[in-house]
C-alpha cells in the first residue's frame, strides 16, 4: 500500500503515513448485542472463531445483555483487553426483570 501510495504522489509524504499505520497494533472494539461472550449460539460462535482466529488484534468487547447479571459463558483469550457489559433493563433489583408482577 505504501509503494502504491508513493507512485501515486512520491513527494505527499503518504508513504510514511501508510506506512507508519501498517505497522500499529490493530485494535478493535466489537460490539454485541445477546450474544457474545455472554450467550451461545450462531453469532456468538462466529464472533469467538473472530476473536480467537486474530491474535494479533487487540479486542475490546461491549456486550449489550438484558439481564445485569448476565455472566460470561465464553472464557476470553488473551488478546481480549476488556469486557464491558451494557445492561439494557434495570439493575437486578428493579421490578422489570421479576416474572410474577402481580
Amino acid at each position: 500500500m505504501a509503494r502504491a501510495l508513493a507512485a501515486l504522489d512520491p513527494d505527499s509524504g503518504a508513504a510514511e503515513v501508510a506506512g507508519e499505520l501498517l505497522t500499529r497494533p490493530l485494535r478493535v472494539c466489537l460490539v454485541t448485542e445477546g450474544s457474545y461472550p455472554h450467550y451461545r449460539g450462531g453469532v456468538s460462535t462466529w464472533c469467538d472463531m473472530l476473536v480467537r482466529g486474530t491474535p494479533e488484534v487487540t479486542y475490546a468487547l461491549i456486550s449489550f445483555v438484558a439481564d445485569p447479571s448476565a455472566e460470561a459463558v465464553y472464557e476470553l483469550p488473551a488478546n481480549v483487553a476488556g469486557l464491558q457489559p451494557v445492561a439494557l433493563w434495570g439493575t437486578g433489583e428493579v421490578l422489570e426483570l421479576e416474572r410474577d408482577l402481580g
